[in-house]
């Protein structure tokens, strides 16, 4: 009787294995073509790459029969990263794809021979490998599974079942791949959790329905709240911008005697922030078209990611180079591995989706043929990054972006330890960092980047005391310098951009507490050029005669042709393998781009040849000395010499102010004023001669006026740089009608007013809005007062009509606004009127920062 129930109760289990395997079967049969495109090779140079690689493995000197690899020392993990098993792994994945691969020449295909020595080594990993000692959670949370997983999908039903389930349980069960139950933190967010979310949905993938439905929305759960809600731990994950951040400093993070008082953020797109990509889009694809599929706000707002900040940091397949982290000197990331892994790929990848098709279609064809080929498959916009100090600006011709920090972020990673070296010269390349691209070769190629050769206190943008050694501090936590804190951030608030999606202004109060100097930095954003200024340069320390000089550098990039110059009446060609001093330099020219100095400038060009790990390359370096004085220079992409000089003779822009109060800048053409005002109140006169008015505004902030002549209107972009609330008001000496916007007929002065948010989603992100310009009314009111000012109007009309001049001569701005105002009243009722009750610059009441 005994024997009977046992065997009743064996036939039972047998009946419910059978059971849950049918119903694992008939639940994930809707999910198995997607698992299996992405476990084999996305095309057919991933193909002949894994049979590559394969015939390199699978050879007597490097195969046991115990399905284990000679040439690996398991056991060797120091500071490798579970390196021995995800080796193995990789490998083991590679062979097995060989084995389905039905190409001419390929041995593996359906052989044997292969399978059998598969089967072992599977089986060496689930019994016999030793354990993985590894120190460093991510190797064996992510690293090793990642590397297991397509191999192990492709082997159901090659293995048995019970050594499949063992790999499960000793390389993901038990290593708690999926922490549902830790609370939300570093280890399970961002690119993490994205190769955890995926890793976990793998896991329970032939377990049963339930498991399975649990573990997918848990995952969605997570993915949710980093995505749409970006409610991130500690920031590291989808910005307010849909930029990635990563490796922030945390709030309350201490090292040595300081302590983190509030969240900085790092933008990680070309590093970490790959990975977030193409594991999140691996969870879309894996439950595409399905009933488990991923939910319409939760995929909208990751393609927002890739579309409204991911695509915007690379040209063609340049990447822009401070947002690859501490990887920026591997000599393959800038122009290969962020946009192949994190573009091209992941564009791919969001295209068998059928959501904003055409855009992602028109970012693979700039890829594949390195820019853009016309207008129609063109990126062209401007876009400021508030949340990560960034603003990125294209065109058809040329790409240019900057790169800053305030005291909510904090500078590109660098590593520098006796562990391991990492981006250990990038102290400043958080700095103003400008890239401009135009041809996709700027920074050379594969295994052969200008990185590697880099002079790098001189990267394009930036402005510091030239010393010939850059300061190397690691910002790896607790390693390193326990001391170096203050290397890695920035004490200024004042740091930000406006952009109404074409056009932009940059602008960075320049203050670290490690860098002996502080400085006002600007750019400013066109069709046909980008202007860069510099003012208020202090030293904290001098040394009289021993200072070091203080040189702000145009470009520093691979030379392409030769390189003009101009300080005369002709020009003249740099030599090769020289340095060459250009004094009262109107212009430097080099591969399609001219560098224009409105003001003269004491300009150098460097052009070497130069050598690094084995390889060589020419590199051409433009920079300008010019001590404390304030700098300033036009950038010009798709110019010939000759265009050059003719910009140089007669600008389309004009540098109307560049001092303590403010930078600005009028582009006539599009007749654009952009301006960054520093202190407040400060009053302007809009350069228009056929639209002359005085305008004021309250308090600083970074503000763009556009006349659109078309509509008789007028385009104001504004933003507060120090992401604080405030309400910024503009009063304008004319009748315009919008949002927020208010007429005095007394005063004869509209008022519009713009509010911001301290909100983290909203905090420095700019507003654009438009207003019609009216017909100024009469009112009977106002009559008496314009009769009798009319007999002095006269009079006053040469001090009115001279305001353009007095308030552009920019030292005096700040002096000469009350008597522009007190003018005022003189001004009849046809005419811009600013009057005696509106505000009034004075040195007492002025707000700076």
């Amino acid at each position: 009787m005994e024997k009977m129930r046992l065997s009743v109760r064996c036939l039972w289990l047998v009946v419910m294995m059978v059971v849950e395997f049918r119903s694992a079967e008939s639940f994930t049969e809707e999910l198995d073509e997607n698992f299996r495109v992405l476990a084999m090779p996305e095309d057919a140079a991933g193909e002949r790459y894994s049979i590559r690689l394969s015939k390199d493995y699978v050879q007597p000197s490097k195969i046991n029969t115990d399905g284990s690899f000679a040439d690996i020392t398991y056991t060797d993990n120091t500071y490798k990263m579970s390196k021995p098993f995800r080796t193995h792994g990789d490998r083991l994945t590679k062979i097995i794809h060989s084995y389905f691969l039905d190409h001419s020449g390929n041995y593996f295909y359906q052989n044997a021979t292969t399978l059998e020595w598969v089967v072992k080594s599977w089986e060496f990993l689930a019994y016999n490998a030793p354990d993985n000692t590894d120190w460093n959670w991510w190797g064996y949370q992510i690293g090793v599974p990642r590397s297991f997983w397509p191999g192990l999908f492709l082997s159901r039903g090659l293995i048995n079942d019970t050594v499949y389930d063992d790999l499960i349980q000793r390389y993901w069960t038990d290593r708690t791949v999926w922490d549902y139950e830790r609370q939300k933190d570093g280890f399970i967010s961002a690119s993490n959790l994205a190769n955890r979310g995926f890793l976990g949905l793998f896991e329970t993938y032939y377990k049963n329905q339930a498991i399975f439905e649990t573990r997918r929305d848990q995952v969605l759960e997570y993915l949710t709240m980093e995505i749409v809600n970006k409610t991130t731990y500690q920031g590291e994950g989808v910005g307010a911008d849909y930029c990635i951040h990563v490796h922030n400093l945390h709030e309350g993070f201490y090292e040595g005697n300081y302590t983190n008082s509030h969240l900085r953020r790092m933008i990680y797109n070309g590093g970490y922030g790959a990975e977030f990509l193409k594991r999140f889009g691996a969870i879309y694809i894996a439950l595409h078209n399905s009933s488990y599929a991923v939910e319409e706000n939760v995929l909208s707002e990751f393609i927002n990611m890739f579309l409204e900040c991911h695509q915007y940091l690379v040209r063609g397949r340049t990447f822009e180079p401070s947002s690859v982290g501490r990887n920026l000197d591997d000599r393959q990331r800038v122009t290969y591995w962020a946009s192949l892994d994190s573009v091209y790929k992941v564009a791919r990848l969001l295209l068998q989706l059928n959501y904003r098709t055409t855009e992602l279609q028109n970012v693979i064809t700039r890829y594949q043929n390195y820019g853009p080929t016309s207008a129609s498959n063109a990126l062209i916009g401007n876009r400021g990054f508030y949340a990560s100090d960034m603003m990125v600006h294209h065109r058809q011709g040329y790409m240019a972006t900057v790169r800053m920090f305030s005291s909510r972020t904090v500078r590109p990673e660098t590593w520098y330890s006796s562990r391991r070296n990492n981006n250990p010269n990038g102290y400043y390349t958080g700095d103003g960092f400008v890239t401009f691209l135009q041809d996709d070769h700027e920074f050379g190629s594969r295994f052969n980047e200008v990185f590697q050769y880099y002079d790098w206190e001189k990267i394009p943008g930036t402005t510091c005391e030239y010393s010939g050694q850059v300061p190397r501090e690691g910002m790896e936590r607790n390693v390193g310098n326990p001391y170096g804190f203050p290397h890695h951030i920035s004490n200024a608030d004042f740091v930000g951009s406006a952009s109404d999606g074409m056009y932009g202004a940059a602008a960075m109060i320049y203050d670290r507490p490690t860098v002996n100097i502080t400085m006002k930095k600007s750019w400013f954003f066109f069709d046909d050029e980008v202007v860069c200024l510099g003012s208020d340069i202090v030293r904290r320390e001098t040394n009289g005669a021993t200072e070091l000089p203080i040189i702000t550098t145009l470009n520093q990039v691979v030379q392409d042709g030769d390189i003009a110059y101009s300080n005369s009446e002709t020009w003249q060609y740099v030599g090769s393998d020289t340095t060459t001093n250009v004094p009262n330099a109107k212009w430097v020219h080099h591969n399609n781009a001219g560098f224009v100095f409105p003001n003269g400038a004491d300009a150098n060009v460097d052009s070497h040849v130069k050598t690094a790990s084995g390889k060589t390359l020419e590199v051409a370096t433009m920079w300008m000395e010019h001590g404390v004085e304030p700098y300033a220079y036009i950038m010009y992409p798709g110019v010939t010499i000759a265009q050059t000089e003719d910009r140089h003779a007669n600008p389309p822009v004009e540098i109307l102010q560049q001092d303590s109060n403010a930078h600005i800048v009028y582009q006539s053409t599009l007749d654009i004023l952009s301006m960054v005002v520093f202190t407040g109140p400060f009053s302007f006169v809009y350069p228009n001669t056929d639209l002359s008015f005085s305008f004021t505004v309250d308090q600083p902030c970074i503000l763009m006026i556009q006349y659109l002549e078309s509509t008789d209107s007028l385009s104001i972009t504004v933003s507060f740089p120090t992401h604080t609330t405030a309400t910024v008001a503009i009063t304008l000496g004319l009748y315009v009608t919008g949002a927020d916007s208010t007429y005095s007929s007394s005063e004869q002065q509209s008022e519009i007013l713009f509010y911001f948010s301290d909100d983290l989603m909203v905090a420095g992100k700019s507003q654009t809005k438009n207003f019609n310009i009216e017909p100024t009314p009469t009112t009977t009111t106002a009559a008496p007062t314009t009769t009798t000012a009319a007999p002095t109007t006269t009079t006053a009309a040469p001090t009115t009509t001279a305001a353009p001049t007095t308030t552009t001569a920019a030292p005096t701005t700040t002096t000469a606004a009350p008597t522009t105002t007190t003018a005022a009243p003189t001004t009849t009722t046809t005419g811009p009127a600013i009057t005696t009750t509106g505000p009034a610059i004075t040195t007492t009441e002025s707000n700076s920062v």
